[in-house]
C-alpha cells in the first residue's frame, strides 16, 4: 500500500501574493513551517504529490516555462527544509474551458492515482479552497482543509453547508503533526 498525501499548492505551501499565485519564481514565499512539514512527511515514509490549478496560464499572466521555473524555486525552497515533493501536477486551463483537469474535476486526480499505482480512496488531500473538497470527495480521498489562504472563507462555506465531516486544522504543519501522530 503506498503512503500519499495530495497537497493544493497554492494557499497550503506558499503564499499567494496579493490574492494570487506567484506569477514568478521571486515572489515564492512558503507559508510558515509548510517545508518542515513536508519534510517530516518525507521522513515518515509518506509520498508527496501537488495538485494545483494554474489558470494564469491560460489568462496569459504566464506561460509554462515560467511555472516550470516557479516550481523549480518552490522546491529548492522546500529543500532547504530537507523536504521534497515526490509529484506535481497542474491543470493549465481555466473555469470556462471545461476541462476535466480543473478541480474540482477528478481528471488531475486520476493522474495522480495513475502515476502512484494505487486507489485514491481515503488518501488525504489537504487544501484551502472548496473546490480541493469537492475533487478529494470525487475520487473517495479524505478532504482536509487549512485555515491558510482561502482555508478560514472555505471554513466558514463548510459551516453555512453544514458540511461538518471536513477536518479544519492551522496550517499544513498541523495536518502533519495529527496524521504522523495517528501514525505512531
Amino acid at each position: 500500500m503506498t503512503k500519499l498525501i495530495i497537497l493544493d499548492r497554492d494557499g497550503v505551501i506558499n503564499w499567494e501574493p496579493g490574492g494570487h499565485c506567484a506569477r514568478h519564481p521571486d515572489e515564492v514565499r512558503l507559508l510558515e513551517g509548510s517545508a518542515a512539514a513536508i519534510g517530516r512527511l518525507n521522513n515518515a515514509g509518506i509520498k508527496v504529490a501537488v495538485a494545483t490549478n494554474q489558470g494564469a496560464i491560460k489568462k496569459g499572466f504566464f506561460d509554462e516555462a515560467m511555472l516550470a521555473a516557479i516550481h523549480r524555486r518552490l522546491l529548492e525552497l522546500i529543500a532547504v527544509d530537507g523536504g521534497h515533493i515526490d509529484a506535481l501536477f497542474y491543470c493549465p486551463h481555466y473555469n470556462e474551458d471545461q476541462c476535466r483537469c480543473r478541480k474540482p474535476e477528478p481528471g488531475m486526480l486520476h493522474d495522480v492515482a495513475e502515476h502512484f499505482a494505487c486507489s485514491l480512496d481515503q488518501v488525504p488531500f489537504v487544501g484551502d479552497d472548496y473546490r480541493d473538497v469537492l475533487a478529494a470527495r470525487a475520487v473517495d480521498a479524505t478532504p482536509i482543509i487549512v485555515r491558510t489562504g482561502k482555508g478560514e472563507e472555505t471554513e466558514q462555506r463548510l459551516k453555512k453547508k453544514s458540511d461538518q465531516d471536513v477536518p479544519v486544522f492551522a496550517n499544513l504543519a498541523a495536518v502533519v503533526d495529527q496524521l504522523i501522530g495517528d501514525l505512531i
